[in-house]
Formats: C-alpha cells, structure tokens, sequence
C-alpha cells in the first residue's frame, strides 16, 4: 500500500511541475500500481481521446468558417435581389448571364476590402493544420469569391459535402418546355421592313397523318458573337424574349410574320403558308430576315 501511495505522490509532482502531463501522471500511477499492461492501455485510450478532441475543434472551426460564408452569402442575395428585381434591369438584361458576373464583382469586393480570404479560407486551412504565412493570397482571394458569388446554395453544397446538412434535391438549371408543350420563338432581322413587325401563332387542330412530322429543334446559323451578346443581353428583336411560346404537341399550328417595305408593300417570310407540329418539350428558335 506504501508503495501505491509512493507512486501516487510521484505521478502528481510530474502533473504539476509538466505542462500537459496529467496522461504521464496517469500512465506513471497505473505503472506503479497495476503494472505495464495496463499502463500502455491507458496511454492509447489518451492518445484516442486526444485525437477526438482534435476532430471535435477541427470540425467546430470548420463549421464556424462555412456558417460565416453562408450568412455573407444569404446578405449579399438580398442585397442583390433589390437590382436583380428592377424593371429597368428586367427589361435590359438575361438575367441568367448578368447576374452571375455582378455577383462576382460584389462578391469580390466584399472579399477583398474585409479580407476574407485570411479571416475565411486562411482560417479553415489552419484548422487543417496547413500554414498559410507567408503566401500569396491571390488563389484564396479567387477560391472565397466564387463561394460568395455562388449564394447560399452553393455554400450549402460545401455544408452537404462535409455531412454538416442534409442533401436537398437542385432544381433544373437550364430553360425548359413544361411537359406537355413545347417552346416557339420567332427572331427576325431587319432588312426592308419598316415600321412593327407582327408575329402570329395559331393552332388549326389536332394532328393527322397528313401532318408534317414533329420539329424537334432548329439549329440556326447563329455566330460567336450574338451567343455572347445574348448571354448578358434581352433580344427584343425575338418574339418572345426569353424562353418561348407555348404550344401543344400532337397539333397543327401556322405562324404568320406580317412585315411591310417603306411604301406598305408586304414582305414575304418563309415561315408563312406552311404547317407545323412540334414535340414534346421541343424548344424552337426559327430566324428570319425580312
């Protein structure tokens, strides 16, 4: 029992004269009183608990970091949502290709005047044990606004990734027909036409086995430029300017484009004076120059 109590008295001097030496305290006690084997079980027991309590803080610190990017990004959707939401900008720009590079711009900004690509990004690779002094921060800077300029969907992905949320299904990101209809669109150039240009649609009746066979798409000869211009930019020169016109697989439509020359003489289109029948979920964009 002399002994016990000796081995006692040795473990505490080593826990207070040792920084961080409770586990040699410990493993010094169950050396002396219960023997070796036992010894070397409670050191791996304190080495695993250890390295939980490391995970613990990794993951806290990494919960905290993606929390902060969420509440910035959830901020600057709402900021936006106020431009984004503007007539003005509704009748001048797509937004699916404008929004994206002004949530960009903001985003990078907000990064660069707060540093968030030390506080945020260099503190989640820290927590990682990465040392970050030193570097160039034009990578970090880059990585921490497209997080942001993503919104609070695509920090909630990184949430999903790493098992802090639970997944929840995206949407559909590119246009599509509903089911059940199909999209038409008319995009005219001018030539000699003067004055507006009317686009008519209308449905003659169920479709038959006379019937032309279902257009599907129409690849039109469309160069570099107006697909980028168009990214950024609404085409009022298309009817309608974004998406299309419903129509209803399984019928007969004609479109007629009525457009006059300077003294009111008519023009003729092409898409007059024929029939159509479109598929399901078949989105068309006919071009026409009159």
């Amino acid at each position: 029992m002399r002994s016990i109590m000796s081995g006692k008295s040795a473990g505490f001097a080593v826990w207070r004269w040792y920084p961080g030496g409770f586990a040699v305290a410990l493993s010094a006690v169950s050396a002396m009183a219960f023997g070796p084997a036992l010894a070397q079980e409670t050191t791996t027991a304190l080495a695993q608990a250890q390295a939980l309590t490391r995970t613990g803080e990794v993951a806290a610190a990494s919960f905290s970091v993606l929390m902060i990017l969420f509440v910035l990004a959830v901020l600057i959707e709402s900021a936006l949502a106020v431009i984004f939401n503007w007539r003005l900008f509704l009748e001048m720009f797509n937004g699916r290709g404008v929004k994206t590079l002004v949530a960009i711009v903001l985003s990078a900004i907000v990064v660069s005047t707060f540093d968030l690509d030390q506080q945020v990004f260099g503190a989640l690779l820290e927590a990682y044990g990465v040392d970050v002094g030193g570097t160039d921060h034009t990578v970090a800077l880059i990585v921490t606004t497209l997080i942001l300029a993503g919104g609070s969907s695509g920090v909630n992905r990184i949430l999903v990734s790493l098992g802090y949320r639970q997944p929840v299904a995206d949407t559909p990101k590119l246009p599509e027909a509903p089911k059940g209809k199909a999209w038409v669109a008319i995009r005219v150039t001018r030539d000699e036409a003067v004055g507006p240009i009317e686009i008519h649609i209308q449905k003659k009746g169920p479709r038959t086995d006379q019937s032309p066979p279902e257009l599907a798409g129409v690849i039109a000869p469309v160069g570099f430029w107006y697909r980028l211009w168009s990214v950024f930019f609404l085409d009022h020169s298309r009817y309608p300017p974004t998406a299309g016109h419903d129509v209803l697989p399984g019928h007969e439509y004609v479109i007629l484009v009525e457009a006059h020359k300077q003294g009111g003489e008519p023009i003729d289109c092409e898409l007059n004076d024929k029939t159509y029948c479109f598929a399901d979920g078949a989105i068309i964009d006919f071009h026409v120059t009159v």
